[in-house]
């Protein structure tokens, strides 16, 4: 349990740090200037801000609904996860890796919420030419998420492969 905990905590918070620091980084030196592009223009750093989820998604909803589906509904999701994994008995490490990424990026971003009623977005990839080879504006609580589902996602299929193949031995 110990162990677990401490695996937890040191994802969690260095992830929350991490994503509040590079946050305030954006705002300090991004803020009122022009994207900076790197790589040729692939990658730019871009000062924005999300009164929404991924894409604006919500963020034109009348007050009171959207804080209820942008800060309540995932606070109380990421209380029942925070809850699961120190609950669990029985959770594989890259599960607890995966989960304790996805609940410190959604903190990240639901800190933002709660504080500056947006969320603030440095990182765009992609080719500007074209539109849909390009990503929506994203922050380190994103990269986060995404890699917490990803990590999760391949261990699954990679688990049912296993089965599989034990199955048809």
């Amino acid at each position: 349990m110990k162990k677990k905990l401490s695996y937890f905590l040191n994802i969690f918070v260095i992830g929350i740090i991490l994503d509040q620091i590079v946050k305030y980084w954006a705002v300090a030196s991004l803020k009122g200037h022009p994207p900076m592009s790197l790589m040729g223009g692939f990658v730019k750093l871009v000062f924005a801000t999300n009164k929404g989820a991924w894409g604006s998604a919500g963020g034109n909803l009348p007050e009171p609904l959207r804080s209820i589906l942008l800060i309540v509904i995932p606070a109380c999701v990421l209380i029942g996860l925070i809850y699961f994994i120190l609950k669990s008995k029985d959770m594989s490490k890259s599960d607890l890796i995966s989960y304790s990424l996805i609940a410190s990026g959604g903190v990240g971003n639901i800190i933002d919420r709660i504080i500056y009623n947006e969320v603030v977005d440095m990182f765009w990839f992609g080719l500007s030419q074209y539109k849909y080879l390009q990503t929506n504006v994203f922050n380190i609580a994103d990269i986060l998420i995404m890699a917490g589902f990803f990590i999760f996602t391949y261990v699954q299929i990679q688990d049912l492969i296993c089965s599989k193949r034990k199955k048809s031995s």
